[in-house]
């Protein structure tokens, strides 16, 4: 007790009583904990300009893009139990549109005999009237291995195509890929597409 000084009285007050909850946390706490670290640490902080470009539509909303991605990945993305999360690589989303354009037709990667990794797409035969030839292709790639991530948002829809001018190796190595199409402006984006897993050699 403490001995609180009034005008004619004293006052008393109780102690605040000692928390008897575990310091290091409930099981429910530190699986959100440890998801939590997971997909922080798995996407990083290398493809904040990409989310940046990709989700729009939760601008209105005043969250920022990196946030919006961790919460959707957080919600939609992460398998496993407790603690060996994974994240399910189909289900990574780089974009998430408000305003919508037209993905990559018929999008796919490949392996060419001169090295590296091609990304490429068509041109739709019937394509959206929000599809334009100077949207930019917006591509990321992951390395399997070294958990590497290698981004491209510099060809045109007209290009069809983008180049990675990897080194060889002497060890193959698992790539996955996505694409997504922003407008000019930036005010519209596809969703994502997830292009698989390849092994380049």
């Amino acid at each position: 007790m403490v001995l609180v000084p009034g005008y004619n009285m004293d006052i008393i007050k109780s102690l605040p009583e000692r928390s008897n909850k575990n310091i290091k946390g409930t099981l429910k706490q530190n699986k959100n904990r440890a998801v939590f670290k997971m997909v922080e640490k798995f996407f990083g902080f290398h493809l904040d300009e990409i989310f940046e470009i990709g989700y729009q539509f939760k601008r209105k909303q005043n969250m920022p893009e990196r946030s919006a991605a961790k919460s959707y990945h957080l919600l939609n993305a992460v398998v496993g139990e407790y603690p060996d999360f994974s994240i399910d690589l189909s289900k990574i989303k780089f974009s998430r549109s408000f305003r919508s354009t037209e993905n990559g037709w018929n999008a796919s990667f490949s392996v060419p005999d001169t090295g590296g990794i091609d990304v490429s797409w068509e041109m739709n035969p019937f394509p959206l009237k929000s599809t334009r030839m100077d949207d930019i292709a917006v591509i990321v790639l992951l390395n399997l291995e070294y958990k590497t991530w290698y981004t491209s948002k510099t060809e045109q829809r007209s290009n069809l195509s983008y180049h990675f001018n990897f080194r060889s190796r002497t060890i193959p190595v698992d790539y996955c890929a996505w694409i997504f199409f922003a407008s000019a402006d930036g005010k519209l984006v596809s969703e994502t597409k997830y292009l698989g897993t390849l092994k380049m050699t």
